[in-house]
Protein backbone atom coordinates (compact mmCIF):
# COMPACT_ATOMS: atom_id res chain seq x y z
CA UNK A 1 0.00 0.00 0.00
CA UNK A 2 1.30 3.45 -0.94
CA UNK A 3 0.15 6.17 1.44
CA UNK A 4 0.65 9.87 2.09
CA UNK A 5 0.07 10.99 5.67
CA UNK A 6 -1.33 14.54 5.95
CA UNK A 7 -1.02 15.51 9.62
CA UNK A 8 -0.30 18.10 12.31
CA UNK A 9 2.26 16.06 14.24
CA UNK A 10 3.37 17.78 17.47
CA UNK A 11 4.53 14.73 19.41
CA UNK A 12 7.31 16.04 21.66
CA UNK A 13 6.36 19.72 21.39
CA UNK A 14 5.69 21.00 24.94
CA UNK A 15 2.01 20.87 25.92
CA UNK A 16 0.94 19.69 22.46
CA UNK A 17 -1.02 16.58 21.49
CA UNK A 18 0.95 13.41 20.70
CA UNK A 19 -1.55 11.28 18.77
CA UNK A 20 -0.48 12.28 15.23
CA UNK A 21 3.06 11.24 16.10
CA UNK A 22 1.82 7.99 17.62
CA UNK A 23 -0.11 7.42 14.39
CA UNK A 24 3.04 7.95 12.35
CA UNK A 25 4.95 5.44 14.47
CA UNK A 26 2.07 2.98 14.08
CA UNK A 27 2.36 3.28 10.30
CA UNK A 28 6.13 2.79 10.51
CA UNK A 29 5.56 -0.47 12.38
CA UNK A 30 3.35 -1.95 9.66
CA UNK A 31 4.80 -4.27 7.03
CA UNK A 32 3.97 -4.07 3.33
CA UNK A 33 3.41 -0.33 3.62
CA UNK A 34 5.17 2.38 1.65
CA UNK A 35 4.90 5.78 3.30
CA UNK A 36 5.56 7.83 0.18
CA UNK A 37 5.60 11.12 2.06
CA UNK A 38 4.26 13.19 4.94
CA UNK A 39 2.50 16.46 4.19
CA UNK A 40 2.24 18.77 7.18
CA UNK A 41 -0.73 20.92 8.06
CA UNK A 42 -1.72 23.25 10.88
CA UNK A 43 -3.88 22.43 13.89
CA UNK A 44 -2.07 21.27 17.02
CA UNK A 45 0.40 24.07 16.25
CA UNK A 46 1.52 26.27 13.36
CA UNK A 47 2.60 24.47 10.21
CA UNK A 48 6.25 25.57 10.64
CA UNK A 49 6.36 23.89 14.05
CA UNK A 50 4.67 20.76 12.75
CA UNK A 51 7.07 20.56 9.81
CA UNK A 52 10.23 20.99 11.94
CA UNK A 53 8.99 18.56 14.54
CA UNK A 54 8.20 15.87 11.99
CA UNK A 55 11.59 16.24 10.27
CA UNK A 56 13.34 16.03 13.65
CA UNK A 57 11.36 13.00 14.72
CA UNK A 58 12.18 11.06 11.56
CA UNK A 59 15.84 12.01 11.93
CA UNK A 60 15.91 10.77 15.52
CA UNK A 61 14.70 7.31 14.55
CA UNK A 62 16.78 7.05 11.40
CA UNK A 63 13.94 7.41 8.90
CA UNK A 64 14.94 10.63 7.12
CA UNK A 65 14.43 8.81 3.82
CA UNK A 66 10.71 9.65 4.05
CA UNK A 67 9.99 13.02 2.37
CA UNK A 68 8.33 15.68 4.54
CA UNK A 69 6.56 18.53 2.71
CA UNK A 70 5.42 21.76 4.35
CA UNK A 71 1.74 22.49 3.75
CA UNK A 72 -0.50 25.54 3.70
CA UNK A 73 -0.15 27.80 6.74
CA UNK A 74 -3.87 28.61 6.89
CA UNK A 75 -7.04 28.45 4.81
CA UNK A 76 -6.26 31.68 2.98
CA UNK A 77 -3.05 30.58 1.27
CA UNK A 78 -3.41 27.57 -1.00
CA UNK A 79 0.10 27.38 -2.42
CA UNK A 80 2.61 25.04 -0.78
CA UNK A 81 5.14 22.34 -1.54
CA UNK A 82 2.78 19.82 0.06
CA UNK A 83 0.02 20.77 -2.38
CA UNK A 84 2.33 20.36 -5.38
CA UNK A 85 3.54 17.02 -4.02
CA UNK A 86 0.02 15.67 -3.52
CA UNK A 87 -0.97 16.56 -7.07
CA UNK A 88 2.22 15.10 -8.53
CA UNK A 89 1.93 11.82 -6.65
CA UNK A 90 -1.67 11.05 -7.57
CA UNK A 91 -0.85 11.81 -11.20
CA UNK A 92 2.31 9.69 -11.14
CA UNK A 93 0.46 6.80 -9.44
CA UNK A 94 -3.23 7.16 -10.38
CA UNK A 95 -5.45 4.87 -8.32
CA UNK A 96 -2.54 3.67 -6.16
CA UNK A 97 -2.15 6.35 -3.48
CA UNK A 98 -4.16 6.25 -0.25
CA UNK A 99 -4.28 9.41 1.86
CA UNK A 100 -4.69 9.57 5.63
CA UNK A 101 -5.63 13.07 6.86
CA UNK A 102 -5.72 13.83 10.61
CA UNK A 103 -5.51 17.63 10.68
CA UNK A 104 -6.98 20.59 8.84
CA UNK A 105 -8.02 19.62 5.31
CA UNK A 106 -6.57 22.69 3.57
CA UNK A 107 -3.79 20.79 1.78
CA UNK A 108 -6.29 18.41 0.17
CA UNK A 109 -8.56 21.26 -0.88
CA UNK A 110 -5.60 23.14 -2.35
CA UNK A 111 -4.66 20.02 -4.34
CA UNK A 112 -8.24 19.82 -5.65
CA UNK A 113 -8.08 23.47 -6.73
CA UNK A 114 -4.94 22.66 -8.74
CA UNK A 115 -6.36 19.46 -10.22
CA UNK A 116 -10.13 19.04 -10.37
CA UNK A 117 -9.66 15.28 -10.83
CA UNK A 118 -7.45 14.98 -7.73
CA UNK A 119 -9.90 13.01 -5.59
CA UNK A 120 -10.78 10.64 -8.42
CA UNK A 121 -7.14 9.58 -8.68
CA UNK A 122 -6.87 8.54 -5.01
CA UNK A 123 -7.23 4.88 -4.05
CA UNK A 124 -8.69 5.49 -0.59
CA UNK A 125 -9.13 8.60 1.58
CA UNK A 126 -9.42 8.24 5.37
CA UNK A 127 -10.12 11.40 7.36
CA UNK A 128 -10.27 12.10 11.09
CA UNK A 129 -12.74 14.84 11.94
CA UNK A 130 -16.29 15.95 12.43
CA UNK A 131 -18.93 15.19 15.03
CA UNK A 132 -22.19 13.32 14.74
CA UNK A 133 -23.47 14.99 17.94
CA UNK A 134 -22.74 18.24 19.73
CA UNK A 135 -19.62 18.06 21.88
CA UNK A 136 -20.35 19.72 25.24
CA UNK A 137 -17.48 21.05 27.36
CA UNK A 138 -18.15 23.06 30.51
CA UNK A 139 -21.79 23.27 29.52
CA UNK A 140 -21.12 24.72 26.05
CA UNK A 141 -21.15 23.16 22.59
CA UNK A 142 -17.71 23.39 20.97
CA UNK A 143 -16.76 23.12 17.31
CA UNK A 144 -14.72 20.19 16.00
CA UNK A 145 -11.39 21.69 14.95
CA UNK A 146 -10.30 19.64 11.90
CA UNK A 147 -13.53 20.33 10.00
CA UNK A 148 -14.49 23.77 11.32
CA UNK A 149 -11.13 25.49 10.84
CA UNK A 150 -11.50 25.43 7.04
CA UNK A 151 -15.18 24.87 6.16
CA UNK A 152 -14.59 25.31 2.42
CA UNK A 153 -11.95 22.58 2.44
CA UNK A 154 -14.22 20.30 4.46
CA UNK A 155 -17.14 20.90 2.09
CA UNK A 156 -15.18 19.94 -1.01
CA UNK A 157 -13.45 16.95 0.58
CA UNK A 158 -16.83 15.58 1.68
CA UNK A 159 -18.45 16.38 -1.66
CA UNK A 160 -15.73 15.14 -4.01
CA UNK A 161 -13.90 12.53 -1.93
CA UNK A 162 -13.80 9.14 -3.67
CA UNK A 163 -13.83 6.07 -1.41
CA UNK A 164 -14.05 8.47 1.54
CA UNK A 165 -14.08 7.13 5.09
CA UNK A 166 -14.58 9.54 7.99
CA UNK A 167 -13.64 8.58 11.53
CA UNK A 168 -15.49 11.11 13.64
CA UNK A 169 -14.06 12.92 16.64
CA UNK A 170 -16.79 11.66 18.95
CA UNK A 171 -15.93 8.07 18.06
CA UNK A 172 -12.27 8.81 18.75
CA UNK A 173 -13.23 10.21 22.15
CA UNK A 174 -14.72 6.82 23.05
CA UNK A 175 -11.31 5.12 22.89
CA UNK A 176 -8.57 5.95 25.40
CA UNK A 177 -5.61 4.45 27.23
CA UNK A 178 -4.40 5.13 30.74
CA UNK A 179 -1.09 6.89 31.25
CA UNK A 180 0.12 4.19 33.65
CA UNK A 181 -0.63 1.36 31.22
CA UNK A 182 0.90 3.30 28.31
CA UNK A 183 4.20 3.78 30.15
CA UNK A 184 4.27 0.26 31.57
CA UNK A 185 3.59 -1.55 28.30
CA UNK A 186 6.16 0.46 26.35
CA UNK A 187 8.99 0.24 28.90
CA UNK A 188 8.58 -3.17 30.56
CA UNK A 189 10.78 -4.98 28.00
CA UNK A 190 13.42 -2.21 27.90
CA UNK A 191 12.65 -1.63 24.24
CA UNK A 192 14.52 1.32 22.70
CA UNK A 193 11.53 2.37 20.59
CA UNK A 194 9.26 1.99 23.61
CA UNK A 195 11.47 4.28 25.67
CA UNK A 196 11.63 6.76 22.80
CA UNK A 197 7.83 6.88 22.50
CA UNK A 198 7.44 7.49 26.23
CA UNK A 199 10.09 10.23 26.29
CA UNK A 200 8.49 12.03 23.35
CA UNK A 201 5.10 11.72 25.04
CA UNK A 202 5.98 12.75 28.57
CA UNK A 203 5.30 16.49 28.19
CA UNK A 204 1.75 15.82 26.97
CA UNK A 205 1.13 13.17 29.62
CA UNK A 206 2.17 15.60 32.34
CA UNK A 207 0.03 18.34 30.80
CA UNK A 208 -3.08 16.15 30.72
CA UNK A 209 -2.55 15.18 34.35
CA UNK A 210 -1.89 18.69 35.68
CA UNK A 211 -4.18 20.82 33.54
CA UNK A 212 -6.85 18.46 32.23
CA UNK A 213 -6.98 16.36 35.41
CA UNK A 214 -6.84 13.19 33.32
CA UNK A 215 -4.89 9.99 33.92
CA UNK A 216 -5.04 9.01 30.27
CA UNK A 217 -5.58 10.30 26.75
CA UNK A 218 -7.86 9.72 23.78
CA UNK A 219 -6.67 7.88 20.67
CA UNK A 220 -8.69 9.81 18.07
CA UNK A 221 -6.25 10.05 15.15
CA UNK A 222 -4.99 6.54 15.84
CA UNK A 223 -8.49 5.20 15.26
CA UNK A 224 -8.44 6.64 11.74
CA UNK A 225 -4.95 5.26 11.16
CA UNK A 226 -5.99 1.82 12.34
CA UNK A 227 -8.98 1.88 10.00
CA UNK A 228 -6.70 2.44 7.01
CA UNK A 229 -4.50 -0.50 7.99
CA UNK A 230 -7.02 -2.83 9.67
CA UNK A 231 -10.55 -2.26 8.39
CA UNK A 232 -11.52 -5.66 9.84
CA UNK A 233 -11.62 -3.99 13.28
CA UNK A 234 -14.50 -1.82 12.07
CA UNK A 235 -18.01 -1.99 10.71
CA UNK A 236 -18.67 0.24 7.69
CA UNK A 237 -21.80 2.36 7.79
CA UNK A 238 -22.84 4.46 4.85
CA UNK A 239 -24.87 7.56 5.59
CA UNK A 240 -26.11 10.62 3.71
CA UNK A 241 -24.86 13.74 5.46
CA UNK A 242 -25.82 17.34 4.87
CA UNK A 243 -23.39 19.70 3.14
CA UNK A 244 -25.05 22.69 4.81
CA UNK A 245 -22.48 25.44 5.32
CA UNK A 246 -23.74 26.33 8.80
CA UNK A 247 -23.37 22.82 10.22
CA UNK A 248 -20.08 22.09 8.45
CA UNK A 249 -18.61 25.31 9.88
CA UNK A 250 -19.19 23.77 13.32
CA UNK A 251 -17.75 20.44 12.27
CA UNK A 252 -21.14 18.72 12.52
CA UNK A 253 -22.06 15.84 10.22
CA UNK A 254 -25.85 15.95 10.17
CA UNK A 255 -27.78 13.09 8.53
CA UNK A 256 -30.30 13.96 5.82
CA UNK A 257 -32.76 12.15 3.56
CA UNK A 258 -32.22 14.66 0.77
CA UNK A 259 -29.81 13.06 -1.69
CA UNK A 260 -29.67 16.24 -3.78
CA UNK A 261 -28.39 18.37 -0.90
CA UNK A 262 -26.36 15.68 0.85
CA UNK A 263 -23.47 13.35 0.20
CA UNK A 264 -23.11 9.64 0.95
CA UNK A 265 -20.01 8.91 3.01
CA UNK A 266 -18.79 6.00 5.10
CA UNK A 267 -18.75 6.48 8.88
CA UNK A 268 -17.05 3.33 10.22
CA UNK A 269 -17.54 2.27 13.83
CA UNK A 270 -15.09 0.27 15.93
CA UNK A 271 -16.15 -3.32 16.63
CA UNK A 272 -13.79 -4.13 19.51
CA UNK A 273 -11.59 -1.54 21.16
CA UNK A 274 -9.54 -4.20 23.00
CA UNK A 275 -8.27 -5.79 19.77
CA UNK A 276 -7.56 -2.34 18.38
CA UNK A 277 -5.54 -1.23 21.42
CA UNK A 278 -3.59 -4.49 21.49
CA UNK A 279 -2.66 -4.07 17.83
CA UNK A 280 -1.40 -0.55 18.48
CA UNK A 281 1.02 -1.57 21.23
CA UNK A 282 2.25 -4.58 19.26
CA UNK A 283 2.85 -2.48 16.15
CA UNK A 284 4.66 0.35 17.96
CA UNK A 285 7.18 -2.12 19.35
CA UNK A 286 7.88 -3.46 15.84
CA UNK A 287 9.19 -0.12 14.58
CA UNK A 288 12.70 -0.57 13.19
CA UNK A 289 14.90 2.43 13.79
CA UNK A 290 18.46 3.52 14.32
CA UNK A 291 18.62 6.30 16.88
CA UNK A 292 20.70 9.34 16.10
CA UNK A 293 19.81 11.65 18.96
CA UNK A 294 17.86 11.46 22.15
CA UNK A 295 15.41 14.28 22.90
CA UNK A 296 17.38 15.51 25.89
CA UNK A 297 20.89 14.46 24.89
CA UNK A 298 22.76 11.56 23.30
CA UNK A 299 21.85 7.90 23.36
Amino acid sequence: MKIIYDCDNTMGVPECDIVDGLSLLYLLGKEDLNICGITTTYGNSKVDTVYRNTVTMLSEIGRSNIPVLKGCANRYGLESEATDYLVKMVNDYPGEISILATGALTNLYAAYIKDQDFFRKIDRLVVMGGLTHDLILDGKAVDEWNFSVDPAATHWVLKEGKDLFVITRDMGLNVSVSTADFIHRLTRNRSSIGRYIVERSISWLEYTMLHLKSNGFYLGDLVATAYLMNPQFFEDQQQIISLNTKTISKGLLCPTDNRLEGQTINLPTLRDSDDFVEDIYTTWLKVECSFVKEIGGGW
